[in-house]
Protein backbone atom coordinates (compact mmCIF):
# COMPACT_ATOMS: atom_id res chain seq x y z
CA UNK A 1 0.00 0.00 0.00
CA UNK A 2 1.71 3.18 -1.00
CA UNK A 3 1.72 5.98 1.93
CA UNK A 4 -0.59 8.43 1.50
CA UNK A 5 1.70 11.31 3.14
CA UNK A 6 4.65 10.58 0.09
CA UNK A 7 2.18 12.07 -2.31
CA UNK A 8 2.40 15.36 -0.62
CA UNK A 9 4.13 17.95 -1.83
CA UNK A 10 5.65 19.63 1.48
CA UNK A 11 7.35 22.42 -0.70
CA UNK A 12 4.03 23.82 -2.87
CA UNK A 13 2.50 26.79 -1.41
CA UNK A 14 -0.45 26.98 0.35
CA UNK A 15 -2.65 29.32 -1.61
CA UNK A 16 -2.54 26.83 -4.60
CA UNK A 17 -6.63 27.43 -5.59
CA UNK A 18 -7.67 30.35 -7.49
CA UNK A 19 -10.80 30.86 -5.18
CA UNK A 20 -9.11 30.98 -1.78
CA UNK A 21 -6.32 33.38 -3.64
CA UNK A 22 -8.88 35.45 -4.82
CA UNK A 23 -11.00 35.50 -1.11
CA UNK A 24 -8.05 35.96 0.26
CA UNK A 25 -7.44 39.47 -1.89
CA UNK A 26 -10.74 40.32 -0.56
CA UNK A 27 -10.29 40.43 2.63
CA UNK A 28 -10.73 44.14 4.59
CA UNK A 29 -7.72 44.88 6.79
CA UNK A 30 -8.94 46.14 9.51
CA UNK A 31 -6.87 48.01 12.11
CA UNK A 32 -6.29 46.16 15.38
CA UNK A 33 -8.02 48.27 18.20
CA UNK A 34 -7.66 47.99 21.88
CA UNK A 35 -9.57 49.53 23.94
CA UNK A 36 -8.66 51.02 27.56
CA UNK A 37 -12.22 49.71 29.94
CA UNK A 38 -15.49 47.64 28.66
CA UNK A 39 -18.23 48.31 30.31
CA UNK A 40 -22.06 47.19 30.20
CA UNK A 41 -24.24 49.57 29.68
CA UNK A 42 -28.49 50.30 29.54
CA UNK A 43 -29.84 49.48 26.22
CA UNK A 44 -33.45 49.98 24.83
CA UNK A 45 -36.08 47.65 25.49
CA UNK A 46 -34.78 46.36 28.65
CA UNK A 47 -31.63 45.04 27.77
CA UNK A 48 -28.00 46.22 27.53
CA UNK A 49 -25.00 47.15 25.12
CA UNK A 50 -21.23 47.19 25.84
CA UNK A 51 -19.34 50.60 25.95
CA UNK A 52 -15.75 50.53 25.31
CA UNK A 53 -13.72 53.75 26.50
CA UNK A 54 -17.25 55.11 27.68
CA UNK A 55 -18.60 55.24 24.27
Amino acid sequence: MPDILSDLDLGEDKMSDPVRETQAGLRKHLPKRFYKQATVAPGGEGGFGVALDGK
